[in-house]
């Protein structure tokens, strides 16, 4: 009996060791199982179920629903989930520029929501005979043969623009110095009508439909434009004429106005 005992010991290991085994076996199965399962759910999740029943647009008051979902490129019957906002809206913006932004609100009962936000004009960019009207973000909205009225012109060779796109230019320092002088403007009560940045040594705008102003290079621009807010308000108001800061610096900070026809 007692030569038996060892291999009794041996057995019961062995044993132990396939309940082991096999339950970590059943645990791989079952874990394995859950993934399929899992697997199965996001895959009719995605394809067979949540499809999209209606499509509703809100916020557009220049588009009608029907141009909007058209141009969206979501239809019903898609599946809620895998619907792109962002392809939605860079379509939309492309197709029909007068929308800035575009979102989606999705309902699980199938309803799709485009809440779309319009873009408003904010600047024309002279070319050739053509005037391309852009919005605050830079983004092409439409092209004109006449100047807009209320808009800042801006004058340029620097920059490449085509209706629904966003407005590029070959040298980023151009962009950043629009983006400047809008600003500037804002900042100290002014008002442009026009930014000629044809010549970098040379930055001239018309402002305030009354005076024609020589800002010389961009450098001290921030002083520049608010010498020229005081100078303006010095000036008697049925007065136009050219104003010159070309040579404004730190120890030079004088400016000209000489009375006259700006046109």
């Amino acid at each position: 009996m007692k030569q038996a005992k060892p291999t009794d010991e041996f057995t019961r290991k062995r044993m132990l060791r396939q309940r082991r085994i096999r339950k970590r076996r059943l645990m791989i199965g079952f874990v394995t199982f859950l993934i399929l399962l899992l697997a199965v759910g996001v895959v009719l999740s995605l394809t067979v179920l949540f499809p999209i029943k209606e499509i509703r647009v809100t916020g557009s008051g220049v588009y009608t629903e029907k141009q909007v979902v058209n141009a969206c490129g979501i239809t019903v019957g898609e599946n809620l989930f895998t619907a792109s906002q962002k392809k939605c809206e860079a379509a939309l913006r492309r197709q029909l520029p007068y929308i800035e932004s575009a979102s989606l609100e999705k309902e699980i009962a199938g309803v799709l929501t485009i809440v779309v936000t319009d873009a408003e004009e904010y600047a024309a960019y002279a070319v050739g005979n053509d005037y391309y009207l852009v919005s605050k973000s830079g983004h092409v909205l439409d092209r004109q043969p006449d100047a807009p009225k209320d808009l800042v012109t801006v004058i340029t060779d620097d920059a490449k623009l085509a209706v629904g796109e966003d407005v590029t230019f070959e040298s980023q320092k151009t962009g950043e110095l629009v983006d400047r002088l809008m600003s500037l403007a804002g900042q100290n009560g002014l008002t442009w009508n026009t930014i000629d940045l044809t010549d970098d040594l040379s930055i001239t705008v018309k402002t305030e439909g009354r005076f024609l102003v020589d800002l010389g290079t961009s450098n001290y621009l921030e002083n520049k434009v608010k010498h020229l807010a005081a100078m303006i308000e010095a000036v008697e108001p049925e007065k136009t004429g050219r104003i010159n800061l070309s040579m404004w610096t730190s120890a030079n900070t004088e400016g000209t106005f000489v009375e006259g026809s700006i046109e």
